[in-house]
């Protein structure tokens, strides 16, 4: 699901600002961008969303705004050793010597002061547990639009499935008259038994009450796991019962040779085509 938080917290002249943004996707992606400040690890940040998240690709992103935040100090023992480096390579190549300004280049050289970094990275947690707090609002609101939508089009689902349910229980007797109309017009004689054996036959193949019983659980456990009637309402649960009411919806036309009550399954598999696109956004 889609969602956007943002948070800061103060410190001195100066602000840590999170924000993280969401987007749809089957697992969870997590990608953290920190200023140089807060060091180059960013495990903390993402193991503080993981437990907060199970799906989506997730942007974490930790700024410094302000005044007397980005203050540094030089990391003398590295510098010494990238500048003792560099010297040979410039001895090797003929040169006197190399010059300071390519230590600019070497990256870590300069880190904030410990206790500015654990003032910042305390401010930066806070921030970022507010973040996810609003992200969470964000995506409820989303989800609450979702669910509607998804309760709306299984309203006209089940609508549809009672039509066809009706229409099947005719099924037999508009057989036998076809086949009474048929004899009649082709001016042959046909036994009775004959022809009630063969509108039994036909009666138990189009017999599609398992298929439309099934049909109606999986309808009534979507929308118990809609209105929190059931368990929570995972996007992968709920894809399932849509892929096992399309295969029930397509059986059930292919059973029951009926025109009429095919015209109800193909509107039965219109919403449910579309709730599944749907379904794709939910967590």
């Amino acid at each position: 699901m889609t969602g956007f938080g943002t948070a800061s917290r103060s410190r001195g002249a100066g602000r840590v600002v999170v924000e993280v943004r969401s987007v749809n996707a089957r697992t969870l992606d997590v990608r953290v961008r920190l200023p140089e400040a807060l060091g180059d690890s960013s495990v903390w940040a993402e193991q503080l969303a993981r437990r907060r998240l199970r799906r989506g690709r997730v942007e974490v992103s930790i700024r410094l705004d302000g005044t007397g935040l980005a203050s540094v100090e030089l990391d003398e023992p590295k510098a010494k050793a990238a500048i003792e480096a560099l010297g040979r390579l410039a001895r090797e190549q003929g040169e006197a010597a190399a010059p300071l300004s390519l230590l600019a280049a070497v990256p870590g050289l300069f880190v904030a002061p410990a206790a500015l970094l654990s003032e910042l990275r305390d401010a930066a947690e806070a921030a970022l547990g507010d973040a996810l707090e609003a992200l969470d609002a964000d995506r409820a609101r989303e989800g609450a639009a979702i669910s509607a939508e998804l309760t709306h089009r299984a309203t006209l689902v089940r609508a549809a499935l009672h039509r066809a349910k009706d229409l099947t229980k005719s099924l037999a007797s508009s057989y036998k008259r076809r086949l009474e109309e048929r004899v009649a017009r082709l001016d042959v004689s046909v036994e009775h038994a004959r022809l009630e054996a063969e509108v039994a036959l036909f009666a138990d193949r189009s017999d599609v009450s398992e298929e439309i019983s099934r049909l109606t659980t999986h309808l009534e456990h979507f929308e118990s796991i809609l209105g929190g009637r059931a368990e929570a309402a995972e996007g992968r649960r709920l894809e399932f019962l849509l892929l096992e009411m399309l295969r029930e919806a397509t059986t059930t036309s292919a059973k029951a040779q009926d025109a009429a009550v095919s015209r109800e399954v193909v509107e039965m598999k219109v919403e449910l085509e579309r709730m599944r696109e749907q379904v794709q956004n939910v967590e």
